[in-house]
């Protein structure tokens, strides 16, 4: 007898998109919305180092039409010598960025301790690559009820994708974005292989809205 192949996100019931049900709708303030027909631009440093930076980024932000700022102020390293962020410093520029500008801004949180001091202060809690499957950190991010932008990990599947969105779901949060940023393939002259199909199949099976960061499959820094 053939086995019965699993059913797509059977597992994960918050996060499937059900018949008739509508996209949902993620407010990260009055100007921003994911899932409303507009193409939301983020832009911004992988690291914040200085205000001068962030400032000078945002200013350039705001003038391509951005309508929100990125910047980390925990950034989680493959090396333990590698630069690690300016952590609270980080989250001070920010904010200064913001008040300048008005860009509402999304900042990365590593640690479940981090929650509260990061959301009083970003307007979107980033659930980086790395910590996709956190689920204490998960599950922390879902009680704050912020808006929550979840980068999909270098080797997580679909599937696993959304069960991490689910854990966040069960916490009672549905503000909930999910972001493509590429996966790790047997190609070398890129940094990451954007999976572009896995956008349709998201559009498909979840009604959570999914966005791109084409940033790590643009190319090698080397």
């Amino acid at each position: 007898m053939a086995a019965t192949a699993p059913q797509p996100a059977a597992n994960n019931p918050l996060a499937l998109r059900r018949p008739e049900q509508p996209d949902t709708l993620v407010k990260v303030s009055d100007s921003v919305v994911f899932g409303a027909g507009d193409v939301v631009l983020m832009g911004g440093p992988c690291a914040v180092e200085s205000l001068a930076q962030i400032l000078e980024t945002a200013r350039a932000v705001q003038a391509g039409g951005g309508k929100m700022l990125r910047g980390g102020a925990w950034k989680p390293r493959t090396s333990p010598y590698a630069f690690q962020g300016l952590k609270e410093e980080g989250l001070e520029l920010l904010a200064a960025a913001r008040r300048e500008t008005g860009l509402p801004v999304v900042t990365e949180v590593l640690d479940p301790r981090d929650v509260e001091t990061v959301s009083a202060v970003a307007d979107m809690l980033q659930i980086g690559s790395r910590s996709i499957q956190n689920f204490p950190l998960l599950k922390e991010v879902g009680r704050s009820g912020k808006p929550v932008l979840l980068k999909r990990g270098m080797m997580t599947t679909v599937e696993e994708w959304l069960s991490s969105a689910e854990y966040i779901l069960c916490e009672g949060n549905d503000q909930v974005v999910l972001c493509e940023r590429g996966i790790r393939t047997f190609e070398t002259s890129l940094r990451n292989t954007l999976d572009v199909g896995a956008v349709a199949v998201l559009k498909e099976r979840t009604h959570l809205p999914v966005v791109v960061d084409p940033s790590h499959a643009a190319g090698d820094s080397r």
